[in-house]
């Protein structure tokens, strides 16, 4: 706890020093690479449900958003050797990117800069594909259909009415009064940049769920075990470390637990967030959850940052910092929105 101690205040001591680097919100200029369209709806169990907006064309969304990230597209595509970033590598890209800022531990400014702009535009994307992938479900006779139901309501847009029926009697209500968010701050700490992976699986291109999960079981919170995929919030320290897709993937953890507050203001988001809360991040508010991360810590408002800073523990990338350190990116999604899952209330 006393190394934890020096780090708090280490960090807070910094605050002036990282701001002269930080890349702040207002600098990022979120650029809209192409027309974005509405993506159409489907009709699910009677229910009418929208689909994702999406680009109206990909492929010109793509070469806008390389002629203004050209040095950041390069940078990933020598890190792992890429042909040029086209509509059929770009899977391979966004592995090699999440690699990228795993591994690099100095990131310049103009690439930490790019990587929020990706991320916006990656999250609109990926949205033609995505909607495709709803109306195969939909349509497949292959399937079955209780895995269908789980697939459409992890697939679909969070606010969509099917997405809220499914889930409204899919989580057991379990004592967790003994949960201490003291003991997962320090799990958090102990583990955010070196993985536990004697307990737990780490998956390398996107542990965000998976540690948040293991933060929560560190904090006494109890699993509901199923032994089923698809239902509880579960994992087993087995060979396969085998565990509920609640566990390891965020839509499916946002919408076992349920959002305490929302915001497309960093602001009011951090104005109300609280040490413990597990926090995720839409990167372009288009109804589909992003990212999770775990807040250790919440400081007084900063009218020099304009939020109320806040330690975030998270993997992918992982790290334990302040939103205003330069490698935290929390508050540079002006675009976006911001999620709070308050673990008490559940």
């Amino acid at each position: 706890m006393k190394r934890k101690s020096y780090i708090v205040v280490l960090l807070s001591s910094l605050l002036l020093f990282w701001n002269l680097f930080k890349v702040e919100a207002n600098d990022v200029d979120v650029v809209k690479y192409g027309d974005i369209i509405d993506g159409g709806f489907v009709i699910v169990d009677g229910m009418k449900c929208d689909l994702y907006a999406e680009y109206a064309d990909i492929e010109e969304a793509l070469h806008a958003f390389i002629a203004d990230n050209y040095n950041f597209v390069k940078a990933i595509e020598n890190y792992k050797g890429l042909t040029d970033l086209t509509n059929d590598n770009i899977l391979a890209f966004n592995e090699a990117y999440i690699e990228y800022f795993s591994t690099h531990s100095i990131i310049s400014d103009e690439i930490m800069n790019s990587s929020v702009k990706f991320d916006m535009f990656y999250d609109i994307y990926e949205n033609t594909y995505i909607n495709d992938r709803i109306r195969t479900v939909i349509s497949s006779t292959n399937i079955e259909k209780t895995e269908k139901e789980f697939l459409l309501a992890n697939l679909l847009p969070y606010n969509s009415p099917y997405v809220k029926e499914y889930y409204k009697d899919k989580k057991i209500k379990l004592d967790n009064r003994f949960y201490s968010i003291s003991n997962a701050i320090s799990y958090a700490y102990n583990y955010a940049y070196t993985p536990n992976t004697n307990s737990y699986y780490y998956y390398v291109l996107g542990d965000c769920a998976n540690f948040c999960s293991q933060i929560l079981e560190a904090g006494y919170y109890q699993q509901w075990y199923t032994g089923a995929p698809t239902t509880g919030w579960w994992h087993l320290n087995n060979t396969n470390h085998d565990s509920s897709e609640s566990w390891r993937l965020v839509s499916p953890f946002v919408n076992y637990f349920g959002l305490y507050y929302s915001s497309t203001s960093h602001y009011s988001f951090s104005y109300n967030v609280a040490a413990g809360d597990v926090i995720c991040l839409d990167y372009y508010n288009d109804g589909g959850w992003d990212h999770l991360g775990f807040v250790a810590q919440k400081s007084s408002y900063n009218s020099s940052l304009g939020y109320y800073d806040y330690i975030v523990a998270q993997h992918t990338n992982n790290y334990y910092l302040l939103v205003s350190a330069p490698s935290n990116k929390w508050e540079t999604y002006t675009s976006g929105k911001y999620g709070i899952i308050r673990v008490l209330n559940n």
